[in-house]
């Protein structure tokens, strides 16, 4: 199944409106373009990084504290805008 399928399935709609819903609190509408994206990919980043360690073995601590370490490095490399 693709991504445009699943977006019109119940599911694909309430994780897409969820997301958007976390990604308008963290981004910077003020920001510039390259750093708002970072900030809306940071978001879904938590979500594919937990289930992309599924499948990798290491303690839940460890996993948690990979995730994490990921996500913040795409939000905070967002930039002052010029």
């Amino acid at each position: 199944m693709n991504g445009a399928a699943v977006r019109g399935l119940a599911v694909g709609t309430e994780f897409h409106d969820t997301t958007a819903a976390v990604v308008a609190v963290c981004r910077d509408t003020d920001a510039r373009l390259h750093d708002q994206l970072r900030c809306d990919t940071a978001v879904p980043t938590l979500h594919a990084a937990v289930t992309a360690l599924d499948d990798i073995e290491a303690e839940p601590a460890q996993k948690r504290a990979a995730v994490l370490d990921v996500a913040l490095d795409l939000h905070t490399s967002v930039r002052p805008p010029d």
